[in-house]
């Protein structure tokens, strides 16, 4: 995109598009400044990015995330991780972060496994249904876009609907 004269801050592409695909995210660029835009191309340019960020700046993980995994492990409760990222960039946010000794066990799944991205409900759904069900009283969700929240309120909807008793 920069070059085609449009520059785009980390901050400002954050808070606009997390939670959502690079596709919607290029889709915006290249209606709103009237962009020639390849997307595939521009998508593979932008994760060589994310890994050249990563190797060179590394990932903070949110404050109190390892102490989250940690317990969620120690006390053997089940997790899973639902991402709108491709699953070769959770795998290395997960050893960069330094919590993939905490999530080896826990499922991962992304939206381009199921071609849909939050806000739709379907990774939350997903991730749901792979959960051992017997005794399962309650689920928790935490999310850190828009986007996964308006998810959240949808798989609610269907989790009311498919189990009335969570």
């Amino acid at each position: 995109i920069e070059k085609h004269g449009v520059t785009i801050y980390a901050e400002d592409y954050h808070r606009q598009f997390a939670g959502t695909s690079f596709e919607d995210a290029l889709s915006f660029y290249k209606q709103a400044y009237g962009l020639d835009l390849d997307v595939e191309e521009s998508i593979t340019y932008l994760k060589e990015q994310i890994d050249i960020n990563i190797e060179t700046d590394g990932i903070k993980s949110t404050p109190g995330t390892i102490q989250w995994f940690k317990q969620t492990c120690k006390q053997a409760i089940q997790a899973a991780i639902a991402s709108n990222a491709p699953r070769a960039v959770i795998e290395t946010n997960l050893v960069y972060s330094n919590l993939i000794s905490y999530t080896r066990e826990f499922p991962v799944f992304s939206a381009y496994d199921f071609n849909a991205w939050k806000p739709d409900p379907t990774i939350f759904i997903q991730a749901f249904k792979s959960f051992n069900q017997t005794n399962l009283k309650r689920v928790v969700v935490v999310e850190d876009s828009l986007a996964g929240l308006l998810a959240i309120d949808e798989f609610q909807k269907w989790l009311s609907e498919e189990s009335p008793c969570i």
